[in-house]
């Protein structure tokens, strides 16, 4: 070989080696940047658990305490033996169970708690950090996808949804990620064809989206749509875009029977109990017969209420928000640009992937836009693990535009191309670290915020009732009845839970009371539990025999206890002795509806 030529492949090698370890360099950093923010954003979702937010809302406790008692007993407070649908508050709160199991299980190791209660949602959340990032990388590269992790990381609802155990604020979420994710790795699966069979990912991806209608009521809905849409895909893109019927059957059956295994327990349950599953649908779900053309207008109008910059961004502290913002404000250019450039990718460029975030964008509010009142966060929360996918593809098209703006200056002045491609890449690595910074910066102002504004911190929360309960737990030693004059929803089951009581106490405790209209269960009594007034207590008590030891409770802190003094037989003033209010309450708030 020539000297010369010799050299060149020496110094060819050195450069295929030095380029290599750059690129394992740059895949080191890359890795360890993500686990980074995956650790930040278990960090703000697991600490403080049990505080954050306030300790436990009436559906927390129902779920959680249903949970503790099919653990417990193998059936729920009802006495349902192992129940697919839960009875909740009342007839007309019939609900998938999954949650109350999965609290089960959290509580039998844990104990019951609302931090063993809320641990099955912060998993879940945690999860679904791991489910976007790896679903972005399908649709909008390694960058893109670093993007749409912490505009998720450092989303506001989302923090605030992962750590409540409510069934449809954390798992609509997951199911959303883990369907699109299956959905984006079988379609690739497909493209590839030859030895990446895709009948693996397709049966993965019909067993989450009907396992996911065992979540939320509002995910029976959805669970429908995903399944009816993966099965257009799959017609299209196998037997239409190929000619492979044959395949595409095959992929039909294995969707349809993975869906309907996963969904086997609310089929069960709508075929035998069809009463039950449907009533919450009943009382949120306008009536069929007001016309296409009423149903038409309706739905475009929930569709853009839903996406009002308004409601995504600027609704602080307002009922049912429960936290300082729903989104990252820095995503508010980037989430219209992003739903705009997925809308041009999917009908000029044909890009699946960007078709396919779409698609779960509309299904993920479709409950939300179908039910009323709207816009409804809860019962379209699937789109929240959606929404940092959209903002990232809308952060990709807009550094894109700059980036060809910037080479097409370059190219007129004629710059040399090796050094305008390096100049590129630099530019547009320097344009995704200024975002990230930015994401975080912001992000971990919300959380100050948040921490700062404790009217923030739950105000569907009931923690007048927390306290009551709470408080009492601590300071009963054995009253035979107590009075607590307090409003709200469902006192019974804050007293239930803070006092532990055993399912078969919960079960055989004597009740008084009434079921509402919409199906609600309100008691004046539930078994030492006597919700009235003052009037109601010292009424009774003059009546009764005056042997036992009562206890009366108030929302403003009014603690009185009933009963004979330490020293005589005699009764204190009028049978009462007064005590001074160690409780620390709210002030007497006016009862707002569940979420």
């Amino acid at each position: 070989m020539h000297v010369t030529e010799r050299c060149h492949s020496l110094n060819g090698s050195a450069a295929e080696a030095q380029h290599g370890a750059e690129r394992r360099t740059a895949k080191r950093t890359y890795a360890a940047i993500v686990g980074i923010v995956l650790c930040v954003g278990v960090l703000l979702r697991f600490v403080a658990l049990d505080q954050l937010p306030l300790p436990a809302h009436q559906d927390e406790l129902s779920d959680i305490y249903d949970g503790y008692c099919i653990a417990m007993t193998g059936a729920d407070r009802a006495g349902d033996p192992w129940p697919i649908i839960i009875r909740g508050m009342g007839p007309g709160d019939y609900h998938p169970g999954l949650y109350a199991y999965l609290a089960g299980l959290s509580t039998r190791l844990l104990g019951l708690s609302v931090w063993a209660g809320r641990l099955p949602a912060v998993l879940a959340g945690s999860l679904t950090l791991l489910l976007v990032f790896f679903a972005a990388i399908e649709t909008v590269g390694r960058r893109g996808a670093l993007i749409a992790l912490l505009f998720l990381v450092f989303s506001p609802v989302h923090i605030l949804y992962s750590r409540q155990a409510h069934a449809g604020a954390c798992l609509p979420p997951f199911f959303a990620a883990l369907t699109l994710f299956l959905l984006l790795r079988s379609f690739r699966a497909i493209e590839c064809g030859g030895a990446r069979s895709p009948f693996g990912w397709i049966f993965a991806a019909g067993l989450a989206i009907g396992t996911s209608t065992n979540a939320y009521g509002a995910l029976r809905l959805s669970g429908v749509l995903f399944a009816i849409a993966a099965a257009a895909l799959v017609t299209r893109q196998v037997g239409w875009r190929f000619g492979a019927w044959r395949r595409a059957v095959g992929l039909l059956t294995v969707l349809t029977l993975a869906t309907l295994l996963g969904a086997a327990p609310q089929i069960y349950a709508a075929l035998g109990d069809s009463a039950n599953f449907f009533a919450r649908a009943f009382t949120v779900v306008p009536s069929v017969g007001n016309g296409m053309r009423w149903w038409g207008e309706r739905l475009m109008a929930n569709f853009a209420a839903n996406l009002d910059p308004r409601h995504l961004y600027f609704s602080f502290g307002e009922h049912r928000l429960l936290t300082v913002a729903r989104l990252s404000l820095v995503s508010l250019p980037f989430l219209y640009v992003g739903l705009a450039s997925a809308l041009y990718r999917t009908v000029i460029r044909r890009h699946l992937p960007s078709a396919l975030v779409l698609l779960t964008a509309v299904i993920c509010l479709a409950p939300a836009v179908a039910s009323r009142p709207n816009p409804h966060p809860l019962r379209a929360s699937g789109v929240w693990a959606v929404y940092p996918i959209l903002s990232a593809i809308g952060a990709v098209a807009v550094s894109s535009a700059c980036v060809w703006l910037w080479r097409l200056r370059r190219i007129r002045a004629r710059s040399d191309r090796p050094s305008l491609t390096m100049a590129t890449e630099r530019l547009s690595l320097l344009g995704a670290s200024i975002l990230g910074v930015a994401i975080t910066i912001f992000g971990f102002i919300n959380v100050v915020r948040y921490l700062g504004h404790t009217e923030w911190h739950g105000p569907d929360a009931q923690y007048h009732l927390h306290s009551l309960a709470a408080w009492l737990d601590r300071h009963d030693d054995g009253f035979d009845r107590v009075y607590v004059d307090v409003p709200g929803l469902f006192p019974y089951l804050y007293f239930a839970f803070y006092s532990e009581m055993s399912p078969d106490e919960f079960r055989s405790a004597p009740r008084e009371g009434m079921v509402t209209a919409h199906g609600w269960e309100q008691y004046q009594r539930f078994g030492k539990f006597y919700f009235a007034n003052r009037f109601d207590a010292d009424r009774d008590w003059s009546a009764s025999d005056r042997k036992g030891r009562w206890l009366f409770l108030a929302a403003e802190g009014e603690v009185v206890e009933y009963g004979p003094t330490e020293k005589s037989s005699r009764y204190a003033k009028d049978g009462r002795r007064a005590h001074a209010a160690d409780v620390a309450l709210l002030p007497r708030p006016h009862p707002t509806g569940s979420q």
